[in-house]
């Protein structure tokens, strides 16, 4: 019978809140950067597709609209 060694990585021990929270100061270190997203990856010991998640993630935080409350009323004008 085979012995089976399996290696958990620090990623696997670590909750999804973690993880945010660990990947918040590395995208925008990556983007001061002057390497790609793998060379990056490499370099910190980060999985691309890790990476690539919280980038998308990140990203459309700050791109998504907020709702605005306006004090405009609706009008409605008959049509004749």
């Amino acid at each position: 019978m085979a012995d089976y060694c399996f290696q958990l990585t620090q990623e696997a021990l670590m909750s999804p809140s973690q993880n945010k929270s660990a990947m918040q100061d590395p995208i925008p270190q990556w983007q001061a950067s002057s390497l790609t997203q793998v060379e990056y990856c490499k370099a910190h010991d980060i999985k691309p597709h890790i990476f690539s998640y919280y980038k998308k993630q990140f990203s459309s935080a700050i791109i998504a609209p907020q709702r605005v409350k306006t004090d405009f009323s609706t009008i409605l004008i008959p049509y004749s």
